[in-house]
């Protein structure tokens, strides 16, 4: 038999390592701060810096790279810094670590810990814990599947998946690791229930410690192998002697952690992410699944298939499908109960990655049991996989911002390379902004030149001789407020919000000011929206993140009439909003309603 499934192997590995150079991860790769970089600071702080009390001698080294990100580290009361990260990923790395360290040494790179050759072999190695991971799965799958079905599955777990952006752009990150555990584990689950052996449940034991130390909640793996195993495993009840050496050996892998906890804190057991904690009472289970903050189906939607299949299994009665069933469940509550639940540094839901190998399974089942659809199958599959890897490059251009996305956004920049005005002010007030509309009135203008005003600025001003600034100490500006008459006239209308805006530095996306419009009735509020001011400030080519600083450019937004049945009372307001460190200027601010000719 040909090994079809090998070649998707070969063909999915090709791919990314041909996008990885591409890309060049490693000029960012740990550099940036941040989870990978704080997984990673272990080593240089252990074998180069010598300083894992405070690790105040990486992060110097770090920033001679990189300004950008900061060490996730807590200051203690003894004067130690607590790194919120486990030391599991900084383990895997260690090889990657020793070679870069090597060649350093032998070359003209600094041996720093964040030179090239550093930065460049973490993100290489995250890079190839995907290709054995899908080399590890495609053993494991061909104990159920033929060559075929299981060859379509990796190539769909390969390139249809943000498998492909955590493995060619985020490879200092954990998801890469926990997928090549993960397969790990259910390759050698397979081979437990074959033979039955001691050695392969001390392997599972060993393994799924070093699983739950790099990610604690994939602790839930354990709960597959009753269903995967079956007699083996209800047979270690019987023999207390191997269990406890299990134990042992799944404890193992959490020594140096146990040590690092009680060097810094002097407690072994830390909970090391302070107030980032859990909220199992509200988890955001449809916003993670089919939001477009992130959320998996959004932005891997071939992964449909795969639950479709696990459907198919559980009602055969297909033991396997109903264990990644359970385990899946349980994954999916646990990490949308997580306050940052839109897992923000990523390109879709990050933490379902390291599910794809348990998912490739109900994956084939679908696959296997619509073989002879298979045509209508492998064209739609093979859209969605060019789709991903073009959203890959978008997420990669800054043209596509998963984070923070919304509905109107998402439409706005499908098929584009390039982010225009319309799309940033839909990612902030999620409305399609309309085409071809006219001037028919202006309701209400202020340009901030009465001397009643207090604070108006007299430094900067876009007409007349003054304007309003909103900073930290003053964080709205003068309201505009008015209501709009002859609203049956005007029903099928759109409002047009606007005012000349002026940045006096650079904000980051979440420190954006905002232009705000809301309406009242009666006292209650019935629409609220805003765009920010400082990423729009720019004229030819738009970013996320900033715009120019200043310069005086006209920010506006439109609101539709037509949902919102207003009556002659309602009162419609319009402002500044502050919401950062950079000083905004705001001038000519107006309210006026435009239409179709």
């Amino acid at each position: 038999m040909k090994p079809t499934s090998l070649l998707a192997v070969v063909i999915s590995c090709l791919i990314m390592f041909v996008a990885f150079f591409f890309y060049r991860p490693w000029e960012r790769g740990v550099l940036d701060g941040a989870d990978s970089s704080g997984y990673y600071a272990y080593l240089p702080a252990v074998f180069i810096h010598r300083d894992i009390l405070t690790l105040d001698k990486c992060n110097e080294a770090r920033r001679m790279y990189s300004s950008r990100g900061s060490a996730s580290t807590a200051k203690l009361s003894n004067g130690h810094h607590l790194n919120q990260y486990t030391c599991g990923v900084a383990l895997l790395e260690l090889p990657a670590f020793f070679v870069a360290h090597i060649f350093a040494l032998l070359s003209d790179y600094p041996p720093d810990g964040y030179s090239f050759p550093y930065s460049f072999m973490v993100v290489l190695a995250g890079l190839l814990c995907v290709f054995f991971g899908l080399y590890f799965l495609r053993l494991f799958l061909l104990n159920y599947f033929s060559e075929n079905v299981v060859a379509g599955a990796l190539l769909i777990v390969g390139l249809g998946t943000n498998l492909y952006y955590i493995g060619v752009l985020k490879g200092g990150m954990a998801h890469a690791h926990l997928f090549f555990l993960t397969a790990v584990f259910l390759w050698l689950s397979q081979k437990w229930k074959s033979t039955s052996q001691a050695k392969q449940f001390y392997g599972l034991a060993l393994l799924l410690g070093f699983i739950t130390l790099v990610r604690p909640n994939m602790l839930v793996l354990g709960l597959l192998l009753p269903f995967m195993v079956g007699r083996s495993f209800f047979q270690l009840f019987k023999r207390p002697l191997r269990l406890l050496i299990g134990v042992v050996l799944f404890i193992l892998p959490f020594v140096p952690q146990f040590y690092y906890w009680k060097m810094i804190t002097g407690d072994y057991i830390v909970y090391s992410y302070g107030n980032q904690g859990f909220d199992f009472l509200n988890p955001h289970i449809i916003e993670g699944l089919l939001g477009f903050k992130n959320g998996w189906l959004i932005y891997t939607p071939i992964m449909f298939f795969a639950l479709l299949g696990l459907i198919l299994g559980m009602k055969k009665g297909d033991n396997p499908a109903l264990g990644i069933f359970f385990v899946l469940d349980i994954h999916i509550y646990v990490i949308y109960s997580w306050w940052c639940w839109n897992y923000i540094n990523g390109f879709g839901s990050r933490p379902m990655v390291e599910m794809y190998p348990l998912l490739a399974y109900p994956l084939a089942l679908f696959i296997r049991d619509f073989f002879r659809f298979r045509k209508v199958f492998y064209g739609v599959s093979s859209l969605l996989i060019l789709l991903n890897i073009f959203q890959t490059h978008q997420t990669y251009g800054k043209v596509l911002w998963p984070e923070g996305a919304t509905r109107a956004y998402y439409c706005a920049i499908f098929g584009k390379t390039q982010l225009d005005y319309e799309a940033l002010v839909a990612l902030d007030c999620d409305i399609t902004q309309p085409e071809h509309l006219v001037y028919k009135k202006t309701i209400a203008v202020e340009g901030f030149e009465s001397p009643n005003i207090s604070k108006r600025d007299s430094t900067h001003s876009f007409s007349g001789s003054s304007s309003f600034c909103i900073y930290p100490g003053l964080k709205y500006s003068p309201k505009v407020k008015t209501t709009i008459v002859n609203t049956e006239k005007h029903k099928s209308d759109w409002l047009r919000i606007s005012a000349v805006c002026m940045s006096l530095g650079y904000a980051s996306f979440y420190e954006n000011s905002h232009l705000v419009v809301s309406i009242s009735r009666k006292g209650k509020q019935i629409l609220w929206k805003s765009i920010r001011i400082n990423n729009k400030i720019r004229d030819t080519y738009y970013s996320v993140h900033n715009g120019e600083i200043n310069r005086w450019k006209e920010i506006f937004f439109f609101v539709p009439l037509s949902d919102l049945f207003l009556e002659s009372t309602d009162e419609v307001v319009v402002y500044g909003w502050h919401n950062g460190y950079v000083p905004v200027c705001l001038d000519d601010m107006k309210l006026e309603i435009w239409g179709e000719q």
